[in-house]
């Protein structure tokens, strides 16, 4: 049996808490009038510390470098709008060839 990665378990418990708040934020389920008789509570209350939102910040950054890293294919369009230049931006099939995070 291998042990656990204590990063990926960070990591996989990270995901399900903003899956869960994003769900339970974007959705209001009103299936019976004694139901839910307050609009936008659902029922989940989540406590964190000062020392859990820094844990959440410290695995956020760290996966985030890991990722940045790994990035290719990556395409979006947006629109800019500063002062004498407007008009569109598209980026088509970005790939990082080389990066190091901040120090």
């Amino acid at each position: 049996m291998r042990p656990i990665n204590s990063e990926k378990t960070s990591t996989i418990l990270l995901f399900f808490l903003v899956a869960i708040v994003a769900e339970s934020v974007s959705r209001k389920i009103f299936q019976h009038p004694d139901w839910n008789q307050t609009p936008g509570n659902a029922g989940v209350k989540i406590r964190l510390t000062k020392k859990g939102i820094n844990h959440v910040k410290t695995v956020g950054v760290r996966l985030l470098n890991e990722q940045i890293s790994q990035l290719s294919g990556y395409s979006t369009q947006f629109t800019i709008s500063q002062p004498g230049i407007e008009g569109f931006v598209t980026l088509n099939n970005v790939r990082i060839l080389h990066y190091s995070p901040p120090q």
